[in-house]
């Protein structure tokens, strides 16, 4: 990769679980020439693991390893490898392809140390490679997810979202990472209302002007008014047309087996949908091998993959590193316009 310029967004860079595939996505990206040169680059943690993966994929990387940000010299060849002060791995002992406690450790570690630096403003947004929530459990993070744990580790008390971006449509939820026979209880007015003019924000300090969004239903044929669920009528219609009188373009509900059919039919930029399956099972079927998830809300720039830890193909060179480089990317145009934090419902 080039050397980097002191006016380019330091993104901070994690290698995600080391029982998984991160590793080998960082090494990829990282010895790929192409690799995004509007970022300034900062590999946060053990190099040892970065080192493992690079032998095993016959890669050789120059790397400039520091304990300390003002130790790097930017302008300088050798991609910046932050030495993190995380617990010592023992590498013979890590299992691989499998969520571990020691694995969870390490993960969590790293990414507390990153999103502190975030905070501190020695670094402008965090990148990481997948982390597992098994694992983030096992070591004692008790969180439903990355998004969870983050926001609060920031102390963020807003609303926040997890993001997922497709080529020329974001996706919101209002909620995630819940049971099903929790669902229903989320589906305020209040938090639907919150969710889409997150949605919004995020989308119009992007670049989109006057955004247009799409809402799902919850029930089958959004509840074909009353007879099959009450939760359109009951909290997400009215939940529309709060937001449409605050001047956000927004229609529904749409059946969610629709809406993504709506959404490219009518160009809506965004959706809202309720619950977690309905609206990945169709991200992933249509961007699998580009998607991304943003931590909508969050304090600072976030951004990771929009796919899990791939234990099953852990050291076989399968890896695919595209969704990883999205998410640099995205998190360096991200740290570049902070407008997309300031407007958080």
């Amino acid at each position: 990769m080039a050397a980097a310029r002191e006016d380019k967004p330091k993104v901070g860079l994690l290698m995600g679980d080391p029982s998984g595939i991160g590793p080998e996505l960082a090494a990829k990206v990282l010895a790929d020439a192409h690799a995004d040169d509007a970022v300034q680059l900062v590999v946060i943690g053990d190099e040892r693991i970065l080192q493992r993966h690079l032998n095993v994929l016959g890669l050789r990387l120059d790397l400039q390893v520091c304990e300390r940000l003002s130790d790097f010299d930017f302008g300088q060849s050798g991609i910046p490898f932050l030495r993190a002060p995380v617990t010592a791995i023992d590498l013979d002992a890590l299992p691989i392809g499998t969520a571990n406690e020691i694995g969870g450790r390490y993960t969590m570690e790293a990414l507390s140390l990153a999103l502190d630096l975030a905070a501190d403003q020695e670094i402008d947004a965090v990148a990481y490679a997948p982390m597992n929530k098994k694992a983030m459990n096992l070591a004692g993070w008790k969180y439903r997810d990355g998004i969870d744990f983050c926001t609060s580790h920031l102390s963020h008390e807003g609303t926040f979202s997890e993001l997922n971006v497709l080529e020329g449509l974001w996706v919101a939820r209002v909620t995630s990472h819940v049971p099903m026979k929790d669902v229903w209880k989320f589906l305020t007015t209040e938090r639907i209302h919150a969710i889409i003019r997150l949605l919004h924000g995020s989308l119009a300090a992007n670049g989109v002007q006057n955004p247009k969004i799409a809402v799902a239903g919850y029930n089958p044929h959004c509840g074909e008014g009353g007879l099959c669920g009450t939760e359109e009528v009951d909290a997400i219609i009215p939940a529309i047309e709060r937001a449409n009188q605050d001047g956000m373009k927004t229609e529904g509900p749409i059946s969610a087996d629709i809406v993504y059919v709506e959404a490219r039919d009518k160009g809506f930029d965004g959706i809202v949908t309720m619950y977690h399956d309905q609206c990945q099972i169709a991200n992933k079927l249509l961007e699998f091998e580009r998607g991304i998830a943003i931590h909508g809300g969050s304090p600072v720039p976030t951004v990771t993959t929009g796919h899990g830890t791939a234990y099953d193909i852990v050291g076989q060179g399968k890896a695919n590193p595209i969704p990883l480089k999205r998410a640099i990317t995205v998190a360096g145009n991200i740290a570049r316009n902070s407008g997309m934090y300031a407007a958080r419902g």
